[in-house]
């Protein structure tokens, strides 16, 4: 797509796409939503977007008010919100915005995991079979427990 904004030009085919987002809708379903950052050989960025009718793409109907369609636009973006997008689009779905591209354009990745302390009760029969997986696993309790929370997505 190409767009001119003010005196600038956007072109999707000519700069450098850095990361993608998607909904979990299809891109035959009102809702769906896709969204791409891109950098131009300037060194802007700018977002390209594509939705259907209920999404923040939706153009309204030519001739029929109060109606609308998918549709399509390009947005610019400061250095800042690219990056702030581009950490949403990789939280989302690491596999389209990965850490490496991240890395390249807005530096090292910064930890941010402080361990918390937390006290829980849990049934004696939960806590035998936490037991049982730190010997099988030769892991902690603590390794076991994240693991646990981490899968449940």
């Amino acid at each position: 797509m190409k767009k001119r904004i003010d005196t600038l030009a956007y072109d999707t085919d000519t700069a450098k796409k850095l990361g993608d987002w998607y909904n979990n809708f299809a891109p035959n379903e009102f809702e769906y939503c896709h969204e791409a950052l891109y950098k131009k050989r300037t060194g802007q960025y700018f977002l390209y977007g594509e939705g259907g009718a209920m999404s923040n793409y939706r153009k309204p109907v030519y001739g029929n008010p109060g109606s609308w369609e998918g549709g399509e636009d390009i947005i610019p973006l400061t250095r800042e919100e690219a990056q702030k997008w581009y950490e949403k689009a990789s939280n989302d779905d690491e596999e389209f915005a990965p850490d490496e591209v991240y890395e390249r354009e807005f530096g090292q990745i910064e930890k941010t995991d402080e361990m918390v302390d937390l006290h829980v009760k849990i049934s004696q029969g939960a806590f035998r079979k936490l037991e049982r997986l730190v010997q099988a696993q030769k892991a902690s309790k603590q390794d076991i427990i994240e693991q646990l929370i981490w899968s449940a997505d």
